[in-house]
C-alpha cells in the first residue's frame, strides 16, 4: 500500500477511536489487532510509531478523558448489561432515543490481572532493559519494551469496552472481525499474494520487518498468513478464537432457546435473540462460519495448529458442559469442514505432516535450545535482556525458553503468574448455569488462554503482537464475563443465613501463603546445597584451515563444512567420553542457523573444576589433529564455576511454587467449606441470595 494511504488510514483510525461512537471505535481497534501487521510502522514518522498503536493509544486517551471526575457527573453512563439507557420526551413517555455511551472511572476499576500486569512491566523493563548486557541496543530493548506496555494497555481499554458496552457486543464484534479475516485468508490462498507483504510494498525501509516477506510455501502450497507474522501465529490466533466464534455463531443462531423476561432479556441478563421461536434459514447459515474457521487453519499448513483445533473443540465442550447431542453436533460439523477441504484440496490436510518426515525443522528446534540456555548460563535471574539472542539464534520458536533467556527467571515466573492470573479470574464464569451466555463464553475464553499456553511451546509468542493481543482480549473478555456471573450471584457467604466465616479467615490464609513460600524456599535451598558446583566454558570451533580457505579459488561447501564439522565434534566428544565428571557438547553452528558460514562449530566443555576442562579440550584438540584435522578454537566466555541454572534459582521458584499449593489447598478447603446451598447444584449463579436462604 502506498505511504500515503497508510498514513490516511492512521488518520481515520485515531480520529474514529476517538471521537466515533464507543462501539465503532472498539471495532477500529479490534480490527486493527486483526488486520494490520503489529511491526507495520507510519511512513515519514519515527519507527515506535506503529499504525496498530493509533487506535490503541487514542482510545486510551478517550477513556482516560471520559473517565476523569467532573462536577456533578453521576458516574453512570449506561443501565443493565451494557444496554444504553433511554431518554424522556416531553410528556413523559420514553423516548427511543439512545444516550451516547461513555466510558467511566468505574469501567476503568483494576483487578488481580492489572497487578499482574504490572509486575509483568516491571521486571520486563528491569530484567530486558535496565540490567541487560553489555553490546546489547538500548533502543531495540525498549522497543520490546513497549510491546508489553501496548498488551498492557489493551487489556485495560478492552476490559472498559466490555465492561460499558457488555460482554456480548465485544465478543460478537472480536468474532465477527475474525471470520473477516478468513476472506483475506482464502484470497491469499487463490491469488498466492500475502496481504501483510501488500502493506508493506512500498515501504522499502520496512521490507525487513517480521511479515513484510511474501508468503512461505509447504508442500508446494501458499501459507496464509493475514497480518500475521507468519502463518503459524496466524493458524494458532484462529485457534484461540474459534471457541469464541462458535459461542457467538450459536448464540445468534438462537441456541441455546432461553426464557425471555418481560424486559426482552433472558434469564442470563443477554439481550433476548430475534427469532426465540426457532431459527430463521439465514440463522442457520451463520453455522457454517466455524468450519470455516477450521479451514483457515488448515490453510496454514501448520501442524500444531491443526491439532491444536480438534482439542479446542473438545474443551469448550467440557467446561460448557454440553449435552452428549450438541458435542455430537459440533464433531459432525467440525468433520463437515474437514471433508471440505479433503474434497477441495487432498493434500491440505496431510502434506503439512508428509513434508516434515523430509525436513528437520524440529532438530534445529531442540538444537537450538542448549544455545538460548548458553546465552543466559551466567544471568539465570535476569536473562540476558530482551535484544540478547538476536546474534546466537535468528529464533527461539519456544516462548517458554525465549522468556527465561532474556528476562531470566523472574522474567519466566512473571509470564506464568499473569497466564495463571488470567485463567483464575475467568473460572468464576464456569460456574454459572449451563447452557447460559456467560458459562459459554468463559468456557471459550479460557479455552483460548489455555491455547495461549499451549502455542507457547510451538513458536516466540511473547515477541508476536497478534498473538500477544489475542491473550488481552479473551482474557479481558473473560473477566468482564466473570464478574457478571459474581454480580448475579450471592457477593459472599454470609448473604446465606446461618453461615457466618470466620472473623479472621484474611489472616489465616496470608499466614498460609506465606507458610507455603517458606516451605517451598527451604525445599529450594536444600535443592540448590545438594546439587554439587562445576565449572564449564564455551568455545568456537573453525574446522577449514584458514590457509587452505585463503588459497581455495572458490568458498568451502555447506556439504564439505557439515562433514567437517560432524567428523570434528565426534572425535572430541569421543575424546572427553573417557573422562567421568566431564562433558563435552559440539554442534554445528549450520544446523543451528541455516544462513551460518559452514564449517563453524560451538562447544561447551564442563567439568568439576578448570583443570579437568584444560585436560578434556587438550585431548579432543590432540585427536582431532592426529585425525589430520587443523582445528581453530577459541574461546567464547572462560572458564566460571557455579551450579546450574535450574539449581541456583531454585529457592526462588520453589518458593513461588509453594505458594501456588497452598492457593490451591485453600481453594479446596474453601469449597469444601461452603454450604450446600451456594454449590452449583443449588440453582447455579443466577439463584438469588434471598432464594438461597429460604432453602
Amino acid at each position: 500500500m502506498p505511504g500515503a494511504g497508510l498514513l490516511v488510514l492512521g488518520v481515520v483510525a485515531g480520529l474514529l477511536a476517538l471521537f466515533g461512537p464507543l462501539e465503532i471505535a472498539a471495532g477500529v481497534l479490534l480490527g486493527g489487532w486483526l488486520f494490520v501487521p503489529g511491526t507495520l510502522s507510519l511512513p515519514g514518522l519515527p519507527h515506535l510509531a506503529l499504525l496498530t498503536r493509533v487506535p490503541l493509544y487514542a482510545l486510551a486517551l478517550r477513556a482516560a478523558l471520559e473517565a476523569w471526575p467532573r462536577h456533578g457527573s453521576s458516574g453512570q453512563g449506561s443501565s443493565g448489561q451494557g444496554e444504553p439507557r433511554q431518554g424522556s420526551s416531553r410528556n413523559g413517555e420514553p423516548s427511543s432515543r439512545r444516550v451516547r455511551l461513555v466510558l467511566r472511572a468505574h469501567d476503568l476499576r483494576p483487578t488481580a490481572i492489572h497487578a499482574a500486569l504490572a509486575v509483568w512491566l516491571v521486571v520486563g523493563f528491569v530484567d530486558g532493559v535496565a540490567l541487560a548486557g553489555q553490546g546489547v541496543s538500548f533502543a531495540g530493548d525498549m522497543h520490546a519494551w513497549l510491546r508489553l506496555v501496548d498488551a498492557a494497555v489493551l487489556f485495560v481499554v478492552v476490559l472498559a469496552l466490555a465492561r460499558r458496552l457488555g460482554p456480548w457486543r465485544v465478543a460478537r464484534l472480536a468474532a465477527f472481525l475474525a471470520c473477516c479475516t478468513l476472506v483475506v485468508a482464502f484470497a491469499e490462498r487463490v491469488t498466492g499474494s500475502g496481504w501483510s507483504h501488500f502493506l508493506f510494498e512500498h515501504l522499502p525501509a520496512e521490507l525487513g520487518s517480521p511479515g513484510a516477506a511474501k508468503l512461505a510455501t509447504r508442500a508446494g502450497a501458499v501459507r496464509v498468513q493475514v497480518a500475521a507474522q507468519f502463518a503459524l501465529e496466524y493458524g494458532w490466533v484462529l485457534v484461540m478464537m474459534l471457541p469464541l466464534v462458535v459461542v457467538v455463531i450459536a448464540r445468534a443462531a438462537g441456541w441455546p432457546a432461553r426464557p425471555a423476561t418481560a424486559a426482552g432479556a433472558n434469564t442470563d441478563g443477554m439481550p433476548a435473540a430475534a427469532g426465540s421461536g426457532g431459527p430463521g434459514r439465514w440463522r442457520r447459515a451463520l453455522w457454517i462460519a466455524p468450519p470455516a474457521v477450521v479451514v483457515g487453519v488448515v490453510l496454514t499448513a501448520s501442524r500444531s495448529a491443526e491439532v491444536a483445533v480438534v482439542a479446542a473443540l473438545l474443551g469448550l465442550g467440557v467446561l460448557a458442559g454440553l449435552a452428549r447431542r450438541t458435542m455430537l453436533r459440533t464433531a459432525l460439523a467440525a468433520a463437515i469442514a474437514i471433508g471440505a477441504v479433503a474434497i477441495v484440496a487432498p493434500g491440505a490436510l496431510i502434506a503439512p505432516f508428509v513434508a516434515a518426515a523430509h525436513t528437520n525443522s524440529i532438530s534445529i528446534r531442540l538444537a537450538r535450545l542448549p544455545l538460548v540456555f548458553l546465552a543466559a548460563a551466567s544471568r539465570p535471574f535476569v536473562g540476558a535482556g530482551f535484544r540478547g539472542l538476536v546474534s546466537t539464534v535468528p529464533g527461539v520458536d519456544d516462548a517458554y525458553a525465549l522468556t527465561y533467556a532474556t528476562l531470566g527467571v523472574l522474567g519466566l515466573l512473571a509470564w506464568l503468574g499473569l497466564l495463571t492470573t488470567i485463567a483464575v479470574s475467568i473460572w468464576p464464569a464456569i460456574r454459572a448455569e449451563r447452557g447460559t451466555f456467560h458459562r459459554l463464553t468463559g468456557a471459550a475464553c479460557l479455552v483460548g488462554v489455555v491455547a495461549v499456553a499451549v502455542a507457547g511451546g510451538a513458536y516466540d509468542l511473547v515477541v508476536t503482537p497478534q498473538s500477544t493481543w489475542a491473550l488481552m482480549v479473551v482474557g479481558a473478555l473473560g473477566v468482564a464475563v466473570a464478574e457478571a456471573v459474581r454480580a448475579r450471584s450471592p457477593s459472599s457467604a454470609a448473604a446465606v443465613v446461618g453461615y457466618q466465616p470466620a472473623r479472621r479467615a484474611s489472616c489465616r490464609r496470608t499466614l498460609q501463603l506465606l507458610s507455603g513460600a517458606m516451605a517451598g524456599g527451604v525445599a529450594g535451598g536444600v535443592i540448590l546445597l545438594a546439587v554439587p558446583a562445576h565449572v564449564a566454558a564455551n568455545y568456537q570451533v573453525v574446522t577449514v584451515d584458514p590457509v587452505v580457505a585463503g588459497r581455495s579459488p572458490a568458498p568451502i561447501s555447506r556439504l564439505d563444512g557439515e562433514v567437517l564439522v560432524h567428523t570434528a565434534c565426534g572425535v572430541m566428544e569421543s575424546a572427553s567420553a573417557s573422562r567421568p565428571g566431564t562433558e563435552l557438547w559440539c554442534k554445528s553452528v549450520s544446523s543451528i542457523d541455516p544462513l551460518a558460514t559452514p564449517g563453524l562449530a560451538l562447544m561447551r566443555v564442563s567439568g568439576p573444576n578448570g583443570a579437568s576442562i584444560r585436560s578434556v579440550l587438550d585431548a579432543g584438540e590432540s585427536s582431532a589433529r592426529s585425525a589430520g584435522m587443523m582445528l581453530s578454537i577459541t574461546v567464547v566466555s572462560p572458564p566460571r564455576d557455579g551450579r546450574p541454572a535450574w539449581a541456583a534459582t531454585a529457592p526462588l521458584w520453589m518458593a513461588v511454587t509453594g505458594i501456588g499449593a497452598a492457593a490451591f489447598a485453600l481453594a479446596l478447603r474453601r469449597r469444601r467449606a461452603m454450604p450446600e446451598s451456594l454449590g452449583q447444584g443449588s440453582g447455579g449463579a443466577g439463584t438469588s441470595s434471598a432464594e438461597l436462604a429460604v432453602k
